[in-house]
């Protein structure tokens, strides 16, 4: 026991001061003294405990009243022992990391704490490997034995039965050197890992190279101007693609708030920077790369499954370099005689009224009730004239689809004027002085220079009754619209052939309800009944007639280039803006009535499909989605529909865990459909030349229509290396275990020079030659070190599997997306430290074998003269 202690003392006092030492080099180091000093102590503790423990079982083995373990099942059933107990609490100490998923655990205060049992996972399964090992290590000694008694040379022979007859000595260089390498390869992968992942969330939430704010101009308020698109960094000096991204951080889907990013996901797949997580391809300088087909692919941006036609599939693409577009109106509006015949009818049925007092008053002398009821339509007619013009508006939808901007454009509106009847005293209305109404104007649209445009509807307000009074004899309605650009091309002819409107049916539809209306009519005439039903709109108080309860709608033709409206008022014409578009027919009143309320089975003839979205699966998890499923996404002041296509470990430019990411052209295809465009991009995202990216933000940011720009240091600034620390921990414990195997086997190769010297002598007497014994000796050390490299790499390429994953996860923010963190091993100082403990180990084996050569040649030496 003294001399354990003395030995434990003296340890303590020289690992103590070399640890004291070290720290000096480092900073603050030098004021760790009482750490080092309590480390010394406990450690030098248990070495002292365990020695002793040791020396006593020996002692009470020795005396009277101890018994030898002849037949080794103590022995045996010990070793099970440590084996079976280092297995459990390596497997507990693991499974409770996997339950936690990190050493740190969240306390009921909110705080943080670390569960010492999960932390001590590694080293627990390191031990377990390291005790594997050396249980392997005597069975797989005998085998070698075995294999290598029929042979010739007794150099290997000699060198496995010496193994195999020495465990406990052979067990320590065994056991360290599994620790070490182990240690090693576990270092590595977490280091290599943690950098991988820091790298991993920094590119996700730098989002591309070269992040852009542009300025957003007033708004256009000046009619028939299309506002301008917002700035391109196409062309710019350096950048390769750049694509319009737009961010919602509050936007909403089902109870879930979710940050949404929207962009051309093609362009957004070419330009945002990849990370390389598990099953993905990027390109050397970190952007999506191109697949075999010549498809653009991204880790975080599934093109495929988003990928849908946006609005201008339906389009009219307007000719390449337009900048003004000239919409020509011409309307004419006649009162046909029938129409005079229906207010002579009108006027002769108000004087029967007032005759036979229907109105609630007094019956009236006929002269009387002629003078009365000829003041009130002729005062109606006065009023008519005196406001006769009415300002019709031509309106257009254009898309640019490079920059996604989409918008409604109303022209300067054109006069018309109602036509005027002048009523002649003493004369019926019959014969009253008419006095056509009509105009023309042409209606001229500013487009911004060397934008591309797409035409997807064109909107018509046509007023001609006037809301808050009545109009006491109805127009005949003639108009002609046509559009072209500044330089004389038309846009409107075969491609718009097919283009619609729900109010204004087309010419066969109107003809055949017509000839339904003179059939029925005719009918009706013959049986003496009313030829003639007039409905009243309860919401307007506009007046529509329909010969025999058959109405005759509107008609639009489109099939040329100038596009024909015919209608009559208080009859047929829509008082409603028409919108004529793609898509678009004419939906037919209700059996009811023009004003009765709509079917609620009807269906619009303009439908929104659902948007393709794709969700990180925190955002789906807390909307509870599957993919498959529809939801709502609140997001840009509307409500759009979408549908679950897909996963995505993160979204581009953000580190929320609830993100969801939605393509431009489906969105705007949705949007527009409710009149809606997206609003001002809020970044411009850009991928620049490899190397380039501080000469193309230097750039960017001297340019008027530029508010800031971010370069690729923004993701390092949102991730802070919280692992480096830990990574210098980790490299400074595996040089140290790597140093102790090392020192450890120069140990037991120097007791093992001393204790088989006159093994040595034996065998040359025998015959073995000098060279033989030293390369057996070699081959005895060199083995059991090599099977050891072995085990140790499988170890600790094991335990990394087992744990790193969540010990690199363990330092991302809890506010932050979670990525795939897949084995990455930090080569350059995995193999300094283990290339360093291989040559240390190398020089113990060639100085053992020269010095077993040398005991070998000295033929003086004797057993009892030792």
């Amino acid at each position: 026991m003294a001399e354990s202690a003395v030995v434990a003392l003296a340890g303590t006092a020289l690992g103590g001061g070399t640890a004291w030492a070290v720290l000096q080099a480092v900073p603050a180091g030098d004021g760790q003294w009482p750490t080092v000093v309590r480390v010394a102590l406990l450690t030098g503790a248990a070495v002292l405990t365990v020695l002793v423990a040791v020396a006593g079982l020996q002692v009470r083995r020795l005396t009277a009243g101890g018994r030898a373990d002849v037949s080794g099942r103590t022995r045996a059933a010990t070793a099970l022992a440590t084996v079976v107990l280092v297995l459990g609490a390596a497997g507990v100490a693991w499974w409770q990391l996997r339950r936690h998923g990190s050493p740190l655990v969240t306390r009921e205060d909110g705080t943080l704490g670390t569960d010492l049992v999960a932390g001590a996972a590694p080293a627990l399964l390191l031990a377990a490997a390291a005790v594997v090992a050396m249980a392997l290590l005597g069975p797989a000694g005998r085998l070698v034995e075995a294999l290598t008694r029929p042979g010739r040379g007794a150099t290997g022979h000699l060198a496995a039965a010496q193994v195999s007859r020495r465990l406990p000595v052979y067990a320590v260089p065994a056991v360290l050197t599994v620790l070490a390498v182990g240690a090693t390869t576990l270092s590595g992968l977490y280091a290599g890992t943690s950098a991988q992942l820091r790298d991993d969330l920094r590119s996700v939430a730098q989002g591309a190279p070269v992040r852009v704010v542009p300025e957003e101009p007033p708004a256009t308020v000046e009619p028939g101007v299309v506002a301008p698109p917002p700035p391109s960094l196409r062309g710019a000096p350096g950048v390769v693609r750049s694509t319009p991204v737009w961010l919602d951080e509050g936007a909403r889907l089902g109870d879930a708030q979710v940050a949404l990013t929207v962009s051309p996901v093609v362009d957004l797949a070419a330009v945002a920077t990849g990370p390389g997580l598990a099953g993905t391809s990027t390109r050397a300088d970190g952007q999506a790369g191109d697949d075999a087909t010549g498809a653009t692919t991204h880790p975080l941006v599934p093109v495929e499954a988003l990928t849908t036609d946006g609005p201008t599939a339906d389009g009219v693409p307007l000719p390449g370099g337009a900048t003004t577009l000239e919409a020509a109106l011409t309307v004419e509006l006649t009162v046909e005689d029938e129409f005079l015949r229906t207010l002579q009818e009108g006027y002769e049925q108000d004087v029967q009224n007032y005759v036979d007092g229907a109105h609630g008053g007094e019956p009236l002398p006929e002269d009387e009730a002629r003078s009365m009821a000829r003041q009130v339509v002729d005062e109606q007619l006065r009023a008519a004239a005196d406001d006769r013009t009415v300002p019709w508006t031509v309106s257009l939808t254009l898309l640019d689809p490079t920059t996604g901007t989409l918008d409604v454009v109303d022209g300067p509106t054109v006069p018309v004027d109602r036509p005027v009847v002048t009523p002649q005293e003493g004369r019926a209305y019959t014969e009253a002085e008419v006095e056509p109404g009509g105009g023309t104007g042409t209606v001229t649209f500013t487009l911004p220079e060397g934008s591309t445009q797409v035409l997807l509807d064109v909107r018509i307000e046509a007023p001609l009754t006037p809301r808050d009074r009545w109009e006491p004899v109805p127009a005949e309605v003639a108009a002609r619209l046509s559009l072209s650009t500044g330089d004389g091309d038309t846009v409107l002819g075969p491609a718009t052939e097919g283009w619609g409107a729900e109010q204004l049916a087309p010419p066969d539809v109107t003809q055949a309800a017509q000839e339904d209306a003179d059939r029925l009519a005719a009918e009706a005439e013959s049986e003496g009944r009313d030829l003639v039903e007039t409905r009243v709109d309860p919401a307007t108080g506009a007046v529509w007639v329909l010969d025999d309860a058959v109405f005759v709608p509107a008609s639009l033709d489109t099939s040329g280039e100038t596009w024909t409206l015919h209608g009559v008022a208080r009859s047929n014409w829509p008082e409603q803006t028409v919108v004529v578009g793609p898509g678009r027919s004419y939906r037919p009143p209700p059996a009811e009535g023009p004003f009765a309320p709509p079917d609620p089975a009807a269906s619009p003839d303009v439908t929104v499909e659902p948007v393709p979205v794709a969700l990180t699966p925190e955002a789906a998890r807390a909307a509870n989605l599957e993919v498959g499923d529809e939801a709502l996404v609140e997001a840009f002041g509307t409500d759009v529909p979408v549908t679950v296509t897909t996963l995505v470990p993160a979204v581009p430019g953000t580190l929320a865990p609830r993100a969801a990411l939605l393509d431009r052209d489906g969105l705007l295809r949705a949007l527009a459909a409710d009149d809606r465009g997206l609003p001002f991009p809020t970044q411009l995202w850009a991928a620049t030349v490899p190397g380039q990216e501080a000469t193309v933000v230097e750039t960017l940011a001297g340019r008027d229509d530029v508010v800031s720009v971010t370069g690729p240091a923004s993701g390092a600034a949102l991730v802070t290396d919280a692992t480096g620390a830990a990574r210098r921990v980790f490299w400074v414990a595996s040089a140290g275990a790597v140093l102790l195997a090392a020192t450890g086997i120069g140990a037991v190769a120097a007791t093992l020079l001393a204790s088989r010297r006159p093994e040595v002598a034996v065998l040359r007497a025998l015959g073995m030659p000098p060279v033989a014994q030293a390369r057996s000796r070699a081959l005895e050390l060199g083995g059991i070190v090599a099977a050891a490299v072995a085990l140790g790499l499988a170890a600790g390429l094991l335990v990394a599997r087992a744990v790193v994953p969540e010990l690199a996860r363990s330092t991302t923010a809890v506010d932050q997306v979670t990525l795939a963190a897949p084995l990455h091993l930090e080569a350059l100082p995995w193999v300094v430290i283990l290339l360093t403990g291989a040559i240390a180990v190398a020089a113990v084996v060639l100085a053992q074998a020269t010095r077993v050569r040398r005991q070998a040649l000295e033929t003086d030496y004797r057993e009892e003269i030792r």
